[in-house]
């Protein structure tokens, strides 16, 4: 877990950089982890735990750029919000960003209410919209407070 955390957090690491190269998973924040046929055993061992690693995750909302509104998982105990989507996922963007879905320093909640039932606006409400003082968005570990 913590080698597969070292691969978000530390790209700047050359054991990170050699690994992310080797395997073609890119410089993206949240890599594309794939297991080829031959391997070294680190990655092999990452490969193994990478489904439950990035269950794990949650998106810590900077500037809302980086995280897609529909499928990254940004709100705690919800995984997908194209899941709940009352029209199916057929009628969205899957690369619409969180920021998109801001206007100024709240939720755009007609956006919203255009795909989503009314239920959700007690949610939106108490979620903060963006964090623009953090900045970039960032990737934290869910079950600690401190990411």
């Amino acid at each position: 877990m913590k080698l597969a955390s070292n691969l978000i957090h530390h790209r700047h690491l050359l054991w990170v950089k050699v690994l992310r190269s080797k395997y073609g998973c890119g410089m993206d924040l949240l890599p594309t982890i794939k297991k080829p046929q031959v391997c070294s055993n680190v990655w092999n061992d990452i490969s193994k735990i990478w489904p439950l690693f990035q269950q794990n995750l949650v998106w810590r909302l900077g500037m809302g750029t980086n995280v897609h509104f529909w499928t990254d998982h940004w709100i705690p105990g919800i995984h997908r919000l194209a899941d709940f989507v009352s029209q199916g996922s057929d009628c969205i963007n899957l690369q619409e960003t969180v920021a998109s879905f801001v206007n100024g320093n709240s939720w755009y909640y007609p956006h919203i209410l255009n795909l989503l039932s009314e239920d959700w606006m007690s949610i939106f409400a108490t979620i903060k919209s963006l964090e623009l003082s953090l900045g970039e968005d960032c990737v934290a570990w869910l079950h600690s407070p401190n990411g």
